[in-house]
C-alpha cells in the first residue's frame, strides 16, 4: 500500500493516484500487450515534490510476463 509508505523521492508521504489508459489507437502504445486489451496504468504522484511512479494493474501482469523479455540481475 503506498499511502504507509514514504516518498523515495523527498520523504514526504502524501500521495494521489489515477488509473490512465497505456496508449494504443491513434497514440503511441505504452504497454504493448496486444491490440485487443485496453492496458492500463495506476499512476501514483506525490503531492509534495510530484515524483511519478507507474504501475501495470495486476490483471496486465501475466501478459507483461507472456510478451517481455525476463530481465536477470
Amino acid at each position: 500500500n503506498v499511502s504507509d509508505k514514504a516518498c523515495t523521492n523527498c520523504s514526504a508521504n502524501e500521495f494521489y493516484t489515477a488509473e490512465i489508459n497505456g496508449g494504443g489507437g491513434l497514440s503511441p502504445d505504452l504497454l504493448p500487450v496486444g491490440f485487443f486489451h485496453g492496458s492500463r496504468y495506476q499512476i501514483v504522484v506525490c503531492g509534495d515534490c510530484g515524483h511519478t511512479r507507474w504501475f501495470v494493474p495486476k490483471e496486465f501482469l501475466r501478459l507483461v510476463k507472456d510478451k517481455f523479455a525476463k530481465l536477470d540481475i
